[in-house]
């Protein structure tokens, strides 16, 4: 029998929240979980009060008091286990509230999806895929029986895109196809007031104009199929939505969701609003996207609209042609990307690359090669990235591990911890992640080469430090690539201790395997090992830091020794 609901009005909580321990690690707006509680909030106007958190610390104030019928929780590596914690002890206190996750850092394998939902029974659903349509279906199924939720799995109600356990079976039901009309079913949390609290000095507006990514790299979310079409949000919302923001933010940037930004032409529409914006009322001053991956002339067009607003990304991840074919790539052509910095520089916009080490089938000289062809391309920065296995991409499945030979270890997640009261217990939580430190063609050994190549590239190359040296350099026709490759050989014999000292840190913070890891984060006194510094660091900013502060004279001495070297061996006096 159903249940009249239309007079009682439903809890149901929103939580993408963000580490806080060291600093604010996720400082944008919850827009993913935003979308979803607008989305329900459209379907019951008068019986949901939706409530979406971003600080630890307001959701467990808010907790002590308010029991939800349903809690929700995103699910992203920066605060897996942050929402697990929170999931637990959120049952434990209030054991008929309904806990549903959703998110990417999940398996798209079906046995591996049972374990990892076997491992945390203090989820009682997952929806995998895009949810804002399979939560509300299963909100109203929930509804229908009085948000029992045992009585929901009895009934096998199906739900597209859920996950669950059921007196120890696993329950699937088939991927619905995504969204097509994405204008008219989901509304906007911007315009619905949903992120109004958000407004405040900390958070970054976040927004998505379009969503799903055409390109199929094996080593992202968005690779799988289930991802490929792209539909766009009407130019009229996202106008409205800027004007919203534009009135109502008090930081000066804006990050865009987007995979793919500059893909459509009415993105130049947008840029010019950005840019009127940007005239009218100072903001944004910054505007942090991802670019378009072969749309080289709408980004030159697009950073002659906005300046040195954006930073134009080349982000090729490899140049050599069999490691994109193993990750499912192809990149825009190497000339293309120089013509698109020097255009690009010309119009006051920054230029960056983004490079990751030990794909499947990348070797030493692969790597090097790659990174010194992007020096040479005119690009300003280099972003060179570790290959983490993501769960739910095909790059980390069992058969891509088998195939290319991965060797893995298990590290902490720099910035991605913390101490957080909830229910007089403070919870310490920190986050991990699994990284390809080897594989069939790359040894360790040559991986440990390239990340002394990398912080070469972050401390000589990455900020500007050296720009008239490599002005200098380009004065007199020598490849940028020539020159810091000179400079990395003699910065590794005259600060070698620097560099020692990055690898023994990095080591020590490398675990084996997953249970080595876990050991050790649950220890007592680790969190305060990591908070010190000793354990959970980004190696490469933190000897960057050290090399600029403690070694300047030397470092200085390295460029200047090395462009001389140059010189020389080119003809010139110096």
């Amino acid at each position: 029998m159903k249940n009249d609901k239309t007079n009682t009005m439903h809890l149901v909580t929103f939580a993408d929240l963000t580490h806080t321990g060291k600093v604010i690690d996720a400082n944008q707006f919850p827009l993913a979980t935003g979308f979803v509680a607008a989305t329900l909030e459209q379907a019951f106007p008068d019986t949901v009060e939706a409530h979406l958190f971003k600080m630890p610390s307001e959701f467990a104030t808010f907790l002590e008091d308010r029991e939800p019928r349903v809690a929700c929780f995103s699910n992203y590596m920066w605060h897996e286990n942050l929402h697990q914690v929170f999931a637990t002890r959120l049952k434990q206190r209030y054991p008929k509230a309904i806990t549903v996750f959703g998110g990417p850092n999940f398996p798209t394998e079906a046995h591996l999806q049972q374990t990892f939902l076997e491992k945390h029974p203090e989820i009682d659903f997952y929806i995998e895929g895009e949810g804002e349509v399979p939560f509300l279906d299963l909100f109203t199924a929930l509804r229908e029986l009085d948000f029992d939720a045992d009585a929901f799995k009895q009934a096998g109600t199906p739900v597209a895109n859920l996950r669950y356990q059921h007196n120890g079976h696993f329950v699937t039901f088939p991927l619905r196809g995504r969204i097509k009309d994405i204008e008219n079913t989901i509304p906007s949390p911007y315009l619905s007031g949903k992120m109004d609290k958000f407004f405040d000095a900390t958070f970054s507006p976040l927004m998505e104009t379009a969503r799903g990514c055409p390109y199929s790299c094996t080593f992202c979310h968005s690779g799988i199929d289930y991802e490929s079409k792209v539909r766009r949000f009407s130019q009229e919302r996202i106008t409205a939505e800027l004007r919203y923001m534009a009135d109502r933010v008090r930081v000066p940037s804006l990050c865009l969701a987007d995979l793919n930004w500059g893909s459509f032409k009415n993105d130049l529409i947008t840029a010019q609003q950005l840019a009127d914006l940007r005239t009218e009322t100072n903001w944004p001053r910054s505007v942090h996207h991802s670019t378009a991956k072969n749309q080289r002339d709408r980004m030159v067009e697009i950073s002659s609209i906005l300046g040195d607003a954006i930073i134009i990304g080349a982000t090729v991840q490899s140049t050599d042609q069999d490691v994109l074919k193993n990750i499912k790539r192809s990149n825009i052509a190497i000339e293309k990307s120089m013509d698109m910095a020097r255009e690009s520089s010309k119009n006051g916009s920054s230029t960056f690359t983004e490079i990751i080490l030990c794909l499947p089938g990348d070797t030493y000289e692969k790597h090097i090669k790659s990174v010194l062809t992007m020096m040479d391309s005119g690009i300003d920065e280099a972003a060179i990235y570790q290959f983490i296995l993501l769960p739910g991409t095909e790059a980390a499945d069992a058969e891509s591990r088998r195939k290319f030979g991965y060797e893995t270890r298990f590290r902490v997640m720099p910035r991605c911890v913390g101490s957080y009261p909830l229910f007089g217990e403070d919870l310490k939580v920190v986050e991990t992640h699994e990284i390809c430190v080897a594989n069939n063609t790359m040894p360790y050994e040559d991986y440990k080469k390239c990340r002394s190549f990398s912080l070469t590239i972050s401390i000589f190359n990455n900020g500007n430090v050296f720009e008239e040296i490599f002005g200098l350099a380009e004065a007199f026709n020598i490849p940028k690539s020539k020159l810091i490759w000179r400079i990395h050989e003699e910065a590794m014999d005259k600060i070698a201790e620097v560099y020692d000292a990055f690898h023994e840190d990095e080591e020590r913070n490398l675990f084996s395997t997953q249970d080595e890891i876990e050991r050790f984060i649950t220890q007592e006194d680790t969190l305060e090992r990591i908070m010190s510094g000793h354990y959970g660091a980004n190696q490469i900013y933190k000897f960057r830091a050290i090399a600029l502060v403690e070694r300047l004279k030397d470092i200085v001495n390295i460029a200047i020794s090395a462009l001389a070297r140059e010189l020389k061996g080119a003809g010139s006096s110096s």
